[in-house]
């Protein structure tokens, strides 16, 4: 990524920190919950990354998927 690293003040480019499976199910499971109100899902599909982020889910969100 072109966004500068403050540590820095350089591009992060290959510095960029690694983004995994949890992260972007936590972010997902965070905007879904604070920012639409949502406290439960019914269902969860995925093929490839969405299957193992449906996957994620279950673990992070346990009884409210």
């Amino acid at each position: 990524p072109k966004s500068i690293n403050p540590d820095t003040g350089s591009p992060y480019g290959v510095d960029f920190p690694d983004i995994s499976v949890q992260d972007t199910a936590r972010l997902q499971l965070l905007l879904l919950k604070e920012e639409l109100g949502i406290s439960s899902i019914k269902s969860v599909i995925g093929g490839s990354f969405g299957g193992m982020q449906t996957m994620e889910f279950a673990v992070q969100a346990g009884s409210s998927v």
